[in-house]
């Protein structure tokens, strides 16, 4: 997929796709979001397309990674309603583990990880980032975080109460030492007062084709849409 803030042409999508941005477009018909908080933003391809269904949304880009630096600094250029910080982030403040061996994956540990691309990044809590930006409720966590994303939530504690959307990257299988499996995120969540409202971007293993992954989206328990169980228009 394409994205026209970095130079390429975005299609019209069908509104049932279950494609990433399928998935914010549907959101955005349901949610008024004022900042978005994208964490593992990478060069801010995924923010360059929710742009186009959250046109007057504020974004602040979390990406550990040194080398999309310049790319981000492009990318935010003089957008004013988009800011970026280079590190991870977590519960706490200070300096992190980081698997830098893929430039689009990554992984932060709290303890030395055992490969020869583990380097040390700052580590940020996102709760402490907003409230220093200013950045107005309500909120929207996206995580591409492999792994890492109970700490991250934990790290939102201060803005939990004005998140209205999660959209976070899950998994069928442990990819890392106390990663979550979906249903135990699913559960983690429910117990935050979020369930699931969207699933997109399903993907399998190649070497067995096992469902391997996929990104959920979370909105508030308490919200109209789940008092109905009817599948029917009522």
């Amino acid at each position: 997929m394409g994205f026209r803030r970095l130079g390429y042409h975005i299609d019209k999508i069908d509104r049932d796709s279950l494609t990433m941005e399928g998935g914010v477009q549907r959101i955005a018909q349901r949610l008024a979001i004022a900042t978005f908080i994208d964490i593992g933003a990478s060069d801010g391809r995924w923010t360059a397309m929710t742009q186009r269904y959250f046109p007057n949304s504020e974004f602040l880009l979390i990406e550990a990674q040194e080398v999309h630096r310049k790319d981000l600094e492009k990318f935010t250029g003089a957008q004013v309603a988009v800011n970026f910080v280079i590190a991870a982030a977590g519960d706490s403040e200070g300096e992190i583990y980081f698997d830098a061996s893929d430039p689009h994956a990554g992984l932060a540990s709290k303890t030395p990880l055992d490969i020869a691309d583990c380097i040390s990044v700052p580590l940020v809590r996102v709760d402490k980032e907003v409230r220093k930006r200013k950045l107005k409720p309500p909120y929207a966590l996206k995580l591409d975080t492999h792994g890492f994303e109970v700490p991250i939530f934990e790290g939102a504690a201060q803005i939990w109460e004005q998140l209205e959307l999660i959209i976070v990257e899950v998994y069928n299988f442990q990819i890392a030492e106390n990663s979550l499996h979906f249903w135990e995120m699913c559960d983690y969540l429910r117990q935050k007062g979020f369930r699931c409202a969207d699933i997109v971007d399903i993907m399998r293993r190649p070497k067995d084709e096992m469902f391997w992954q996929m990104d959920m989206f979370f909105i508030r328990e308490k919200r109209n849409e789940f008092v109905s169980n009817r599948y029917e228009v009522e």
